[in-house]
């Protein structure tokens, strides 16, 4: 091998070596520098996790809550998990009972208690009194034996006096023949012959007595049509005062006296004299009371409805309510005197509540909730009217007692089968579900925020009203005798007047208000973790201002380093 070639190999040795060197020398540099590097940005990170924990150490000693700072000291483990967990199970316990406070305060915030003052009975109006009589006045139209042979099939009369048996047993919801009744769709001209047949005032009452006077039964009672037929009621607001103006209204139906210096839930009005409508008592006892005698043919016992029994059903209600006495009555039977002693039952509302949403305090202002068919709202009358959408929606009319437009159909017998079944579903199922299935409105029947309602103590024994009258009469006996025609009649009293001349009344307050509210939730903070409004200022001081200055003063978030 020549000497060029050696020299040459020697030179390309010596290159690999010093390129293989400066290699390794670079990659051991990178090596180095990456070290350091982790190294720097480790120490970066110790320095800030030593500033946080000293932040964490400073707030510790500075807070009012309970346990923070056994976890800041140096302490064992077995110490620190015993602290934190005491902590964790005291913040937890405190969640669970503010979670419940609110529930409750969300939930239950009305509560009904005694008022501070009696409320003396002339700031009420006196009840509504509603009587109903059992017979139905058929007997101007028949005698016991043409009813009886009617009954049978076998008496053929004028068509109007067929009409009008008809009509009776849809009044009394009897059953008749089958060949009684048709298809025949029922109108306006049901009131007509219902008019006709109906028992005159006259009729009812012979003598009408009011806080110790005598007055005109008629001009205390008007006939009201309930589901029971045609009742006389006393002290109910009229029909301009009742129902909207675009309903049906047959003759005198309903039609009394208009309202005067009354205001509904606010009362009567302040300054208004003492004789107002509806009517007031001004005081109470027996010797103050509505005195109605009533009187019944012995010839219509025959022609009883529904419950077969004589007398008469009465009912006492708000004035501004619908009476219904196929649902709340009492009866008065033939031969007695009855005694009703009233208690009212008045439930108002404080401000607090009135502020509150409906959801929460479950009830109506007045005013408040609107309906289609009356003037005033109470839960009484939207039952009805619920009711009425119900029936017009499933059956396509109403029952002849239900308010209506004049367009509206009455349901006849020909739809028995739909009043049944309604009548069914009714009663096995809620209201405001079937209301809400059949799309026909929502039955929402909250009761009145301001409500008045009457408690009943009934008292009765047997009358001998002849002797009584006799003795009343005097010198006139034989000519109040043939008035009266005691031997055809029976005679019944009826006495209703206030227990006492002031009731205890219920109010309507908010039981848990905002203050009671923060006042619990405070105490429940307080007692397991023992924070407090500053605590929390503590808190918001150390997260926000605190770091702020820090930084404006030594340049650094966490202070003098």
């Amino acid at each position: 091998m020549s000497q060029n070639t050696i020299s040459r190999e020697k030179s390309y040795f010596k290159e690999q070596y010093k390129y293989i060197v400066d290699d390794l020398q670079r990659k051991e540099l990178e090596q180095r520098q990456k070290l350091q590097r982790t190294k720097e940005l480790n120490m970066q990170r110790r320095g800030k996790h030593s500033q946080l924990q000293q932040y964490a150490v400073e707030y510790s000693y500075a807070t009012d809550i309970h346990g923070i700072q056994f976890l800041s000291e140096r302490r064992s483990l077995c110490e620190k998990i015993f602290w934190i967990v005491v902590v964790l199970l005291s913040f937890i316990t405190c969640l669970v009972m503010v979670t419940v406070a609110l529930l409750t305060f969300q939930n239950s915030s009305v509560i009904v208690s005694f008022k501070a003052r009696d409320t003396p009975i002339y700031e009420i109006p006196f009840p509504a009194v509603t009587i109903c009589p059992e017979s139905k006045g058929l007997s101007l139209l028949f005698t016991r034996l043409e009813h009886t042979l009617a009954l049978r099939g076998y008496l053929n009369i004028t068509e109007e006096s067929w009409l009008a048996y008809q009509y009776f047993h849809i009044l009394c919801n009897r059953k008749g023949p089958p060949k009684l009744f048709g298809t025949r769709m029922l109108g306006n001209d049901f009131f007509e012959i219902f008019d006709r047949i109906r028992k005159p005032l006259d009729d009812i009452f012979f003598r009408c007595e009011l806080f110790g006077r005598t007055r005109n039964c008629s001009e205390l009672f008007v006939p009201t049509l309930t589901e029971e037929g045609l009742c006389y009621t006393f002290n109910m607001l009229s029909r301009e005062d009742l129902f909207v103006s675009n309903l049906f209204n047959y003759k005198d139906f309903y039609e009394g006296k208009r309202t005067y210096g009354w205001a509904g839930q606010h009362g009567y009005l302040k300054g208004v004299e003492m004789h107002t409508y509806p009517a007031r008592a001004l005081l109470s006892g027996a010797d103050n009371p509505l005195r109605v005698t009533l009187k019944i043919s012995k010839a219509e016992d025959f022609l009883l409805c529904r419950s077969f029994t004589a007398g008469y059903r009465v009912l006492l209600h708000n004035p501004i309510d619908i009476p219904r006495p196929s649902q709340h009555h009492f009866l008065v039977p033939m031969n007695k005197f009855v005694a009703i002693a009233v208690e009212p039952k008045l439930l108002g509302t404080h401000e607090r509540v009135r502020t509150m949403p409906v959801f929460k305090r479950l009830c109506y202002m007045d005013r408040e909730r609107n309906l289609r068919y009356f003037k005033w709202y109470s839960q009484q009358n939207c039952f009805l009217e619920c009711l009425t959408d119900f029936l017009l929606a499933k059956c396509q009319c109403v029952h002849f007692s239900m308010p209506r437009k004049a367009n509206t159909r009455i349901c006849g017998n020909n739809d028995k089968t739909c009043l049944d079944e309604a009548q069914f579903q009714l009663s096995t199922l809620d209201m405001e579900t079937q209301m809400s299935a059949h799309q026909s409105g929502y039955c929402d029947c909250k009761p009145l925020c301001t409500d008045l309602k009457f408690e009943l103590e009934m008292s009765q024994s047997v009358w001998n009203w002849q002797s009584y009258y006799e003795n009343q009469w005097g010198n006139d006996v034989e000519k109040e005798r043939q008035k009266l025609n005691v031997s055809i009649h029976e005679i019944a009293l009826l006495s209703i007047y206030f227990k006492s001349g002031h009731f205890l009344s219920v109010m309507r307050h908010e039981w848990h208000g905002v203050p009671d509210l923060l006042s619990k939730v405070g105490g429940y903070f307080s007692l397991f973790t023992g924070m407090s409004m500053v605590s929390i200022m503590e808190l918001i001081y150390f997260l926000t201002i605190r770091i702020i200055c820090n930084k404006s003063r030594y340049g650094h978030w966490a202070g003098p380093q």
